[in-house]
């Protein structure tokens, strides 16, 4: 782990640091007396504008701050993982957030996804143990800081089917799983039935589905309504489980960072 920079951003006190872990960009933001944690995908899009898709953020620290006080909680500790993608590893976004047990038995993408990626090159199983394993800890030494109910996994796209699979694959890591706009079209139903069947029992974990009904997120409908069909059959709802829909949202940071407030909101009622 080396300390690359750090740098601020508008209405944030702490500053943002950002580490390399041996090639993997990773930024942290670490308010005092911070009492949860989220680890977030696609850390490009999570801070810093320079480095943001369309040059626009989730706003996660701004609005954090706000949601969790009026909750009686310090900002969480906030650790954003920036993906593999780059002009000399354009399929990196791909390989890190694909669901690598589910391709390595049998299922098979329906389309988006480049010829040339193949089977062996998966590597999610990696990239989320790299990160339970080797970031949280070197950036938050004592974890027990964190409940398991207080510890957060959050991703859009290809990064809330991340987080699911994360959720299912390794129960015991996170308690909160946030999905937005997942994924679903990569595969299909199948997708969805392989995904919610993998899940851990609803009593001790809490779930955020949520898309938009704009071009690409309208084409998850029928595949989201399946979701939450079978998220109910497996008693996921009320307290443990919430899906909404945003009018007008399309597949995007600005999009995305306008459902952080209703999402975090759920996750901390009756939290405590």
């Amino acid at each position: 782990m080396q300390l690359v920079r750090s740098y601020s951003i508008r209405g944030i006190r702490e500053p943002i640091q950002r580490f390399d872990f041996s090639g993997r960009t990773v930024d942290f933001w670490s308010p005092d007396g911070a009492e949860h944690l989220i680890v977030t995908h696609d850390g490009q899009n999570i801070f810093d504008r320079k480095t943001s898709t369309n040059g626009f953020t989730w706003r996660i620290a701004q609005v954090s701050q706000r949601v969790f006080e009026s909750h009686g909680y310090r900002p969480p500790a906030v650790i954003a993982v920036f993906h593999s993608g780059k002009k000399s590893n354009p399929n990196g976004r791909a390989l890190d957030l694909a669901p690598q047990k589910f391709f390595e038995e049998g299922m098979r993408p329906t389309r988006y996804v480049p010829a040339e990626i193949t089977l062996d090159q998966l590597q999610s199983d990696r990239y989320l143990d790299q990160i339970y394993d080797e970031i949280v800890p070197s950036l938050v030494p004592d974890m027990n800081v964190f409940a398991h109910h207080r510890r957060a996994l959050l991703g859009s796209s290809m990064g809330g089917i991340a987080t699911l699979y994360e959720m299912g694959r390794k129960p015991h890591r996170y308690g909160m799983g946030f999905a937005f706009s997942p994924h679903w079209t990569l595969v299909g139903d199948e997708l969805v039935e392989r995904m919610i069947q993998a899940l851990p029992q609803p009593s001790q974990h809490k779930i955020w589905m949520s898309r938009g009904d704009k071009k690409l997120d309208g084409e998850y409908k029928p595949h989201q309504d399946l979701a939450d069909r079978r998220m109910r059959e497996l008693g996921w709802r009320g307290d443990n489980y919430a899906t909404q829909v945003f009018r007008g949202a399309g597949h995007n940071e600005r999009a995305w960072s306008r459902q952080v407030s209703p999402a975090l909101h759920f996750w901390l009622e009756g939290s405590k």
